[in-house]
Formats: C-alpha cells, structure tokens, sequence
C-alpha cells in the first residue's frame, strides 16, 4: 500500500482533519497533491479529502472483523493499554490523579470499573486506546498498575497500514502534536507514559468543565478545541494567566466561530474553573 511518510494514503476521503490543523509542506510533497492547509476559515468546517488508494483485498478484510468479543470487559495491565494519540493536557491528568489517590481501593476499583477504557484488538491481540488517554495516564502517574478495558472492535486480521487505515476512517487514532501538527503513527508512544503536554488541551477541559461546550462521544472531540484554541489564545506562563485564558476561552467557545464544533452549546451555564 501506498505511504505519504505520515499516515497512509489510504486515510482520506473519510478521514476529518481537523480545525486548525496545519498538514505538513512534506506530506503535501510526497503525495503529490496540493492539500488545503487552512482547515479552518471563518468558522466553516472542512475535509481534506485525498483520494484512497487501497486494494480490493485491503477492503475486503474490513469485513472480516470479528464481533464475538464486542462489550467484554477485561482487567488489564496498564502497559497492555497502547495509546492512540500523540499527546495529552498534564492539568487535567493532574486532577485525575489526585482524585485517584485519595480514593479507597475499592472506591477507586468502582470508579474504574464504572468508567472501562474503549479498546480496540490489535495484531496478535495488542489492545489500543480509542479514549480515556487522560484517565489511564493518571492512573500510571498514580502508579496504579491495572485498569478495566471494554472491546469496542476486533480488528486483529487487519495486517500493517490496512490496520492504521481502517482505524483512521473510524476516527480511532489522532497523530497530531502538541502544535498541531499531523505525524505519522510511528509518533505515537507505546505506552501512556509516553504522551506528550498539550497545554490547549488541558485548556479544552478547564473550558468544558466551566460550562464552555457540552461533553460529547465524538472521537478526540476535546482536541477539536484545543487546536481553536490554538490559534486565538496566546501561551499562558502563570497560574494567573491560565485562568483569565479559560475566561476568554469560554466567551470564543460561544461564538459563532465555534458553532461547527462538537458539543457547541452557546446557551449552556458558565460556571468558574480553576487548576
């Protein structure tokens, strides 16, 4: 299968990139086609789209995912749980991991439980985050070794970048860095310990957790507002500065600019939010 040096051709009618994003003048080169790098502009929300690549036997094995396991519910070591992103918000991983270590051990084993971890099985049964990055990274940053994982899919008989690309349609993996930048899969850490600070990622949280935008399943839909975020909100360097960035940033998540993105809610209560 074709490959750009990032993620593999094949990712792309279906895939969003998105707001804010910039894609790299390499990626552009290597593909040979001129990408929109402006994916954000006055508000209105745009694809990428590329054309796909992908043999008629990389499709065919999209059908061969196996449904027997969907919903179980597994205890596992956290170093089975591979992420799939680049990066996470180390605030808002901060906050969970106080919380953890002042829960009992069968409080905290409720709370686990009530809140599995969205896996999917990998090759040789390799189980890959979909969600909850942050709470596994507290939990290892807690030095809590085990976590619970429900399986959300099997796709253990899709083989190299077929596994990646079908992945990447599902909106399952997010490749990006703390600039927003897109990188190849090879950039994501094997083990939650080694993701990287967004700081507009913990700013994301703080603003929803102050009544900014409503949560919402959307896949890496926080991260959709970290990277509006970005581009309006200048790098806080003290705690001062961080809360009057989360004021700010709760008045632009109600604005028409944000109306495109998940869980816009311009009429929800505003609450305050501090570290």
């Amino acid at each position: 299968m074709l490959t750009c040096g990032f993620l593999p051709v094949g990712v792309i009618s279906s895939a969003r990139w998105r707001l804010g994003y910039s894609i790299p003048v390499e990626w552009t080169n290597k593909i040979g086609r001129n990408v929109e790098t402006d994916l954000f502009n006055h508000g209105a929300y745009r694809t990428a789209n590329l054309m796909a690549i992908v043999s008629s036997s990389t499709l065919d094995a999209f059908g061969k995912e196996r449904m027997n396991v969907m919903g179980k519910i597994l205890r596992l070591e956290l170093q089975q749980i591979h992420p799939t992103q680049v990066t996470a918000g180390m605030l808002e991983i901060e906050e969970k991991r106080k919380h953890f270590a002042s829960l009992s051990a069968d409080e905290l084993k409720h709370a686990l439980k009530a809140t599995p971890i969205p896996v999917v099985v990998g090759r040789n049964g390799t189980h890959f985050a979909t969600d909850h990055h942050h709470l596994a990274r507290a939990l290892s940053d807690a030095q809590i070794e085990h976590a619970y994982a429900e399986i959300i899919a099997d796709l253990s008989s899709i083989k190299g970048d077929a596994f990646w690309l079908e992945m990447a349609t599902k909106g399952w993996v997010h490749p990006y860095d703390e600039f927003g930048l897109l990188h190849g899969v090879a950039a994501i850490p094997t083990h939650v310990s080694g993701l990287i600070d967004d700081p507009y990622r913990s700013l994301a949280s703080f603003v929803r957790d102050a009544g900014g935008y409503t949560k919402t399943p959307e896949p890496f839909a926080d991260f959709q507002w970290a990277a509006f975020f970005r581009t309006r909100i200048r790098l806080w360097t003290t705690t001062f500065e961080f809360n009057a960035a989360v004021q700010q940033a709760v008045h632009l998540a109600k604005s028409p600019d944000a109306l495109v993105l998940p869980g816009f809610n311009a009429r929800s209560k505003v609450t305050r939010s501090k570290p």
